[in-house]
């Protein structure tokens, strides 16, 4: 398709942002990040505070999906990591991150003109997405690490840090040691960014496992979903995670039902407690296990499928 021929299209999905239907708004939003960097200056002046803020999150959120092609989105989004709302920060955050090297030098001005610790969370945070690229931040990211900063900003450094040159252990060592933090969202956080650096966190997966015992539901359902993120042993994790299904809160066992979802392949002794779960008074938990099954099912067919063939 020639350039001329995707420009009226995508100027009239623009358009249909303004529309007063949400969910024409939303189709818009969706049609415009299909349309890859041909859509991208129409989700830039969805980002402007002028829109309901659910635009504006999806819209970030959709440019994340284009990445690298939407660069001339860096400007907006840095503004957006300076709002209130957390979804639409965090949301330009990862778009950033998934941007790349040319986002670097905006997110280290803004690093150099912030003291509010969400935004310096969302920089960090960004810049370790974006990974080895960002090498020119490690300064200034060391700066922050060693200025004091409570513990949940103190981890987005280590971590960005981690993720940029790829010196896994300091930053392990950060977050068990905050894994003993009294506070609820500190432990939280640990185990988050835990989760993030992957398999490289496997030798610790003994110390994350207490944590689906811990007293603050956060906690047990950030500790269930670390479990699967750093690929712990399947059989072990699964026999561990299984009781949470019970938990009193729901956001518990959405995350023991997305965890077991995620380890289908060895979740089939347990499958009779999601089923369970697929009564849930709470519909999304009920809907989250409703895949979990579908899912262990699944592998259980394919399973036996392959068995057979292995047999004949």
């Amino acid at each position: 398709m020639k350039t001329a021929d995707r420009i009226q299209p995508t100027e009239a999905l623009a358009r249909q942002l303004h529309h007063g239907d949400p969910l024409v708004r939303q189709a818009a939003v969706m049609n415009l990040a299909e349309a890859g960097r041909a859509g991208v200056s129409g989700l830039i002046r969805a980002l402007a505070g002028t829109f309901p803020l659910e635009i504006r999150v999806q819209s970030a959120a959709a440019l994340g999906r284009i990445g690298p092609e939407a660069e001339c989105a860096v400007e907006p989004l840095c503004g957006c990591l300076c709002e209130q709302d957390d979804s639409l920060r965090w949301h330009a955050a990862f778009a950033l991150g998934r941007i790349g090297v040319c986002a670097v030098t905006s997110l280290l001005r803004v690093l150099s003109a912030t003291r509010d610790p969400e935004v310096l969370r969302a920089c960090t945070d960004a810049l370790g997405r974006i990974g080895p690229a960002a090498v020119r931040a490690v300064t200034v990211l060391k700066g922050l690490v060693k200025s004091g900063r409570p513990p949940v900003q103190h981890m987005a450094g280590v971590s960005a840090l981690a993720r940029i040159t790829g010196k896994m252990r300091p930053a392990l060592r950060c977050m068990v040691k905050l894994l003993a933090h009294p506070e609820e969202e500190v432990r939280r956080e640990a185990l988050e960014r835990i989760g993030e650096v992957r398999s490289a966190a496997q030798a610790v997966q003994k110390k994350v496992k207490p944590f689906l015992k811990d007293p603050a539901a956060s906690v047990r359902a950030e500790a269930a979903l670390t479990l699967v993120k750093i690929e712990a042993e399947p059989g072990v994790t699964v026999e561990a995670v299984a009781p949470l299904l019970q938990d009193g809160d729901p956001g518990v066992r959405a995350s023991a039902a997305m965890a077991l979802h995620a380890l289908a392949h060895a979740a089939g002794p347990v499958v009779d407690g999601l089923r369970a779960l697929q009564q849930d008074e709470v519909k999304h938990v009920a809907v989250i296990a409703r895949a979990a099954v579908e899912e262990i099912e699944k592998n259980t067919e394919t399973g036996g499928e392959e068995d057979g063939q292995e047999t004949r």
